[in-house]
């Protein structure tokens, strides 16, 4: 074994008792001539000595350590500052800690750091780019761990000049406290020139195996650095970047987002820090960290849907390739393939198993014979997916099969990302709309009261001949407001917009049409003439209207064009989402107020001729949002219509793949 030179021992005089790194025991070894014999057993200071013994070694071994463990973390960060997501926010973390280690110590990690690892490697099943958090560098760093470096020998044994040496010290200071005791022979060990120790054998093999670990400490610290990094990018991507899930000062300030996540990574690593069975503070880290995805019940259905999908392309997807089959057009024959159609396109039906076998809603064989259990699934798929319930395969069976795997599988991720976004939150009591699945949801206390359809804005588009983007004009908004009121037997106000392109153009053909659809003229406080169809049979608005305050004066309403929510999908309105059940909707808001609110007086209510309105206390949060990615309660994928194509832009902008959904 090489010695180090004094002076490597002297710069280390007065190391405290930090963090250690357990490598062994100090080995028992014959006596060294040298002295005279230990004193005998009634000197207590010699008694003193041989019982630190081998403690001695465990706690110079532990002194090696933390002199490297802790000085390292600073210099770690600074040599790998490119590589870091967050440096500051890193350098801020372990500043919080005094830079004390608390994910890798004694050469491995601890049960924080496993903790913190296993939460890494789950990114990716959060639709998350592993480089987004760091998880290559961190699994390098991890895996390079596993050793404490230098030697894994414990120091020689003391010989008797040496122990008497010692305990004449502790004689001589009288000092009898074992922990007193143990320091002073520490320090006693390491005094700054080998020739004056009592002890010049040990303090050279400390100076030995403390440059032997600064391999493995300079290791174990650009591990601390990494994983503390990627707990920082993973927080602020799972929870933080969502502005409604950081703390109220953080909300609107530039860089909430990376603070918050910054204070949660604090919290854990000192919450792993306190004393307690090792295998409980690595399950309440783990905790903490699941925690911090959205828990909204369909977040961690389309989790295990990607789950499935990327399974489903290690094992080759589905084809694209399918026979053309031309669009539908009015008046025209439309083309479909059925169990009867005489002759149907060879591959067809296997193309289409192996789509319907990806998702899980096929599981005969693979071959090009049309039999009961391929026309049931094709059935099933068809009316669980917004097409008509038939098995056949026509025109948009096929465009939709023709939708690469690939891009279902960032369609899903995607859809994780909006779930991270939404602006939910931590709401107890909601109406949520999905736009994409035309339907909406009543949630009261953490479970869901109703379901029910809806028909949302029209999906007629036009391009923007200054920015070349599609607009949708009808399209129903995204946004949030709460619930004020309900009116019972509403005035429908006709915005402007549809007064010009609509009422007033059927005015210039039909002077009478005013009159004959109930309709009448005010005029506003400025002058301008307004149209309103009044309350009653007809009305536009039926027998409710919902009211939440917002710039797009949107509602959610009654209709007279019930036969439209047998539709698959349904896009028909102006901008407002009309309901299938709204007196059901408008008891259930009324009747959680007051229980004067019967079915039958809200049924009452809005089958007169008057209106009147009735304001809300405790009105539930609307939330309209865009999922294009569902998961039903038997754990079928649903791939929605993507009504307004945010997806396709969304998908094209952030990660340039486009497959030609935006085209005309």
């Amino acid at each position: 074994m090489m010695r180090a030179k004094g002076s490597s021992v002297g710069r280390l005089m007065g190391v405290g008792l930090g963090a250690a790194l357990l490598l062994g025991a100090c080995h028992a070894g014959p006596e060294t001539s040298g002295g005279p014999s230990p004193a005998t057993s009634d000197d207590p200071a010699a008694e003193r000595v041989r019982a630190l013994g081998q403690e001695l070694g465990e706690r110079l071994k532990e002194r090696a350590a933390a002199a490297r463990e802790g000085a390292t973390l600073q210099s770690a960060l600074e040599a790998h500052r490119q590589e870091l997501r967050h440096p500051e926010a890193t350098r801020s973390v372990l500043e919080a800690d005094g830079s004390t280690p608390r994910l890798v110590r004694r050469g491995a990690l601890t049960p924080l750091g496993e903790a913190a690892l296993e939460a890494l490697r789950e990114a990716p099943a959060h639709g998350l780019d592993p480089l987004s958090v760091g998880l290559p560098g961190v699994e390098a760093s991890a895996g390079s761990l596993g050793g404490a470096g230098g030697s894994g020998e414990g120091p020689p044994a003391l010989s008797d000049a040496e122990m008497n040496q010692l305990a004449a010290l502790l004689r001589e200071r009288g000092i009898a406290d074992p922990e007193q005791a143990a320091t002073a022979l520490l320090d006693a060990i390491l005094t700054p020139s080998p020739e004056a120790s009592p002890a010049p054998g040990v303090a050279r093999w400390y100076a030995d195996h403390l440059e032997g670990l600064e391999a493995s400490a300079s290791r174990g610290a650009e591990a601390e650095v990494r994983l503390t990094d990627g707990l920082i990018a993973l927080a602020r991507a799972l929870r933080f970047e969502n502005p409604r899930s950081r703390p109220e000062a953080l909300r609107e300030q530039e860089g909430g987002d990376v603070e918050a996540a910054r204070r949660f990574v604090v919290g854990l690593r000192q919450a792993g820090a306190e004393p307690g069975d090792p295998a409980a503070r690595r399950a309440e880290a783990s905790k903490q960290l699941q925690g911090l995805a959205p828990r909204f019940e369909q977040y961690a259905r389309v989790q295990r849907a990607l789950a499935q999908l990327r399974k489903a392309q290690a094992e080759g997807g589905w084809s694209v390739d399918f026979p053309k089959i031309p669009r539908p057009k009015p008046r025209e024959e439309v083309v479909r393939y059925s169990r009867s159609t005489r002759k149907v396109p060879e591959g067809i039906v296997v193309k289409t198993k192996r789509f319907l076998k990806a998702l899980g809603a096929f599981e005969g064989p693979l071959d090009d014979a049309w039999t009961d259990d391929f026309d049931q699934a094709l059935q099933t798929y068809r009316e669980k997916n917004q097409l008509w319930p038939r098995a056949w395969i026509d025109y948009e069976m096929v465009e939709i099969m023709k939708i690469p795997l690939e891009y279902r599988i960032a369609q899903t991720e995607l859809t994780l990302q909006r779930w991270r976004e939404s602006r939910i939150g931590d709401d107890p009591y909601y109406i949520f709309v999905n736009i994409p699945d035309f339907h909406a949801e009543v949630w009261d206390g953490g479970e869901r009261k109703m379901r029910f359809r809806v028909v949302v804005g029209k999906d007629s588009r036009y391009r923007d001949k200054k920015t070349g983007e599609w607009r949708y004009p009808n399209a129903t908004p995204l946004f949030s407001s709460r619930m004020e009121s309900v009116v019972f037997s509403p005035y429908w106000n006709v915005p402007a917009r549809i007064k010009l392109q609509e009422i007033d153009k059927a005015r210039a053909k039909n002077p009478n049409y005013l009159e004959e659809n109930n309709y009448e003229i005010v005029y506003s406080p400025n002058g301008h003439e307004m149209i309103r169809q009044k309350p009653g049979p007809g009305n536009a608005l039926g027998k409710v209207k919902l009211l939440f305050p917002n710039d797009h004066d949107v509602y959610i309403h009654d209709t007279q064009r019930k036969d439209l929510f047998a539709n698959p999908t349904r896009a028909y309105s102006h901008g407002c989402m009309r309901a299938e059940d709204p007196l059901a909707l408008a008891h259930y808001v009324l009747s959680r107020e007051s229980d004067v609110w019967t079915e039958r007086r809200v049924r009452s209510q809005g089958g007169g001729t008057v209106e009147s309105w009735q304001k809300l206390q405790d009105g539930p949060w609307v939330h309209i949002e865009y999922y294009t990615v569902r998961v039903s309660e038997e754990g079928d994928i649903l791939f929605l219509d993507d009504v307004y194509e945010l997806d396709a832009a969304r998908l094209k902008a952030e990660r340039g793949l486009d497959i030609g959904l935006l085209d005309p």
